[in-house]
């Protein structure tokens, strides 16, 4: 086991041996404190190569953080001893020293010099001068390292502090301040400074000592004025669109006893509440059946097959023509398995866009005038949430989360106005008006409850009446741009037909229907495929619990049928659809760091430092 651990112990000796063949003797910090927060830096190093090397990479801090305010660093005037080329990126300022023509071996000396603006100081009561001497990104130890730090300030040696070791060390290095008069310099040496360590000094200096240091930008308080001036236009401009191009008037509902005027229940769903479901596919199951094209067996529960008995009259239109020939493409007797195989679910896709293309020209449901200016409002909706976030980030600090941040508001933004959209398609027709506009406020409330959790988990300050009020705006101009679409004069004509028949399945009267039924004995089937798109299939069942109704002659099965046992079967066999085939249709009916220091700060914390290594 010794043994072992020997050989191990001289394999990582070696290996260190070779790749780092080279160190540092010497590195000589001499830096000027600006009273602009611009600083005067130059490092003068001494290399030693054992191989030959071109020169070497310096890496320079561009950032840094003092508890939740991220800094941004100007580095300018960067000048050098031999030739370089430099780079940014990942926050550094990268500095390639030598040339690819040209290698040392043995000792080598650099000299670099550079201004390094830290902006003006945020720290409240005092100024502070914090800076990495030897910054902790070294690959190789450094053998001695020795520093002259200028402040042109009087000060005593209780406001200086010099640390050294591992990032968070605390470690005290000795130093000496020699008195200029107007200005004190600060001088230290440390030896064997080890990969990894840093020296870092910091100087607490009055307040307000920083005269004339460059200020970051800040346009949060211009965007949180524009913020509630604009997002009250956009309501505004919203509403008068809705007033003066987009009110539609308000359907005259008379009860009628036939169904809309040519139209088979697929077409009457779409008309109803704006899109195909699924419902709407099954329900033109029960109508070709009450047609007499096709018939219905269930030899097992939810297992159900389907018997082409004729084909469709040649005048069906083309959409429900398809979706019948795609039923039966395996043949005239097909399962749900077979459904499955034969990737109806595709049909039923093509199904859904083509009902759509079917109402357009002389059949258009709305005016295209109000949907274009919908869609203007749609996306303007989103203007008020934007403006949000530019009033909460839009400063040098921050601006980096206000741009991860804005995705999750404008989606949210987006996703809350579609529901809004869909609510409204569906008013007429939904069973619970109250519940379908509560269901609307709830993405504005997650919107606020993510929105301030993210916030508060990042630390930075929130304008939360702001908040509130541009997803207040939001949610209305995303309304008003929702009722602007305008029925046409042949969509008006045909929602007040749908609506009249759906008046009269619901308040139809047991008299009445019986007198339909003496004409017409499978009256409740004719009514059956209408009622299932409308979301009244148990309203009429309930109709004809105390009426006898024969079993149609396309249902063949062993159960006891009534009113009820259709209903349902309507129910399982759209559930046993969507499980089975219409599932693969992609859908049914469907740290930032807290932190600070100690009064004597700590190895690593400051500004500047970074590291490097040969090449």
């Amino acid at each position: 086991m010794k043994k072992t651990i020997l050989i191990l112990a001289v394999f990582f000796c070696v290996f260190a041996l070779f790749a780092a063949d080279y160190e540092i003797d010497s590195l000589d910090m001499e830096v000027i404190v600006g009273k602009n927060a611009v600083n005067s830096v130059k490092e003068s190093y001494v290399f030693n190569y054992g191989g030959p090397h071109h020169g070497f990479y310096r890496y320079i801090p561009k950032e840094y953080r003092t508890g939740d305010v991220q800094r941004n660093i100007r580095i300018s005037n960067v000048r050098c001893s031999d030739p370089f080329d430099t780079d940014t990126e990942d926050g550094f300022l990268i500095m390639k020293i030598g040339s690819a023509s040209e290698t040392y071996t043995g000792r080598k000396s650099y000299t670099i010099s550079y201004n390094y603006d830290i902006g003006a100081d945020t720290n409240d009561g005092y100024d502070e001068f914090y800076f990495n001497l030897v910054g902790d990104g070294w690959e190789i130890p450094i053998n001695k390292a020795s520093f002259s730090v200028t402040v042109p300030c009087a000060l005593s040696d209780a406001q200086i502090w010099v640390t050294y070791g591992r990032r968070g060390s605390t470690d005290q290095v000795p130093f000496s301040v020699k008195n200029n008069g107007s200005s004190i310099t600060i001088t230290g040496t440390v030896e064997n400074i080890k990969a990894g360590e840093a020296v870092t000094i910091r100087v607490q200096l009055p307040d307000s000592w920083y005269e004339g240091a460059r200020s970051a930008w800040d346009f949060r308080a211009l965007f949180t004025y524009l913020g509630y001036i604009v997002s009250i236009i956009c309501v505004a401009l919203a509403a008068l669109a809705w007033f003066f191009a987009g009110r539609d008037r308000v359907p005259i509902v008379t009860a009628r006893f036939e169904a809309p005027d040519g139209l088979s229940p697929l077409p009457v769903g779409y008309v109803a509440d704006g899109q195909v479901d699924d419902k709407d596919i099954t329900s033109m199951i029960y109508y070709w059946a009450d047609a007499g094209y096709l018939s219905i067996a269930e030899p097992k529960k939810n297992k159900f097959e389907f018997t082409k008995l004729k084909d469709l009259p040649k005048d069906t239109p083309a959409f429900e023509r398809k979706l019948f020939d795609g039923l039966f493409k395996r043949g005239d007797v097909v399962s749900i398995k077979d459904l499955e195989r034969s990737n109806f679910a595709e049909v039923v896709v093509r199904t859904k866009v083509s009902t759509g293309s079917y109402f357009k020209k002389e059949r258009a449901l709305e005016d295209s005038k109000s949907k274009a200016l919908s869609a203007l409002f749609f996306a303007v909706s989103i203007v008020p949430m934007i403006l949000f976030i530019l009033g909460t980030f839009l400063q040098e600090y921050s601006v980096q989360y206000g741009f991860f941040l804005s995705f999750p508001a404008v989606a949210f933004s987006l996703i809350n106005n579609a529901i809004i959209r869909s609510v409204i398609r569906k008013w007429y027709v939904t069973k619970s008006k109250i519940a379908s506009a509560v269901g609307c406020l709830i993405p504005s409330v997650v919107i606020v409850l993510i929105l301030s959790s993210i916030l508060a988990f990042v630390e930075l300050q929130m304008n939360f009446s702001l908040l509130l009020f541009c997803v207040l705006c939001s949610t209305t101009t995303g309304f008003f741009s929702a009722i602007i679409v305008r029925r046409s004069e042949y969509g008006n004509k045909l929602l007040e037909q749908i609506l009249g028949y759906r008046e009269f399945i619901q308040k139809v009267t047991i008299d009445e229907l019986k007198l339909m039924i003496k004409d017409n004995p499978d009256y409740y089937y004719k009514v059956l495929s209408y009622a299932i798109v409308l979301g009244l299939e148990d309203t009429w069942a309930k109709k004809f619990a105390s009426i006898t109704i024969p079993a149609p002659s396309w249902y063949v099965g062993d159960s006891l049928v009534d009113a009820y046992f259709f209903s349902h079967m309507s129910s399982r066999m759209n559930n046993s659809f969507r499980s089975t085939v219409l599932s693969t249709t992609g859908g049914g009916s469907h740290s930032i760091g807290g932190g600070g220091f100690g009064s004597s700060g700590f190895s690593g914390g400051g500004f500047g430092g970074g590291g490097g290594h040969a090449w």
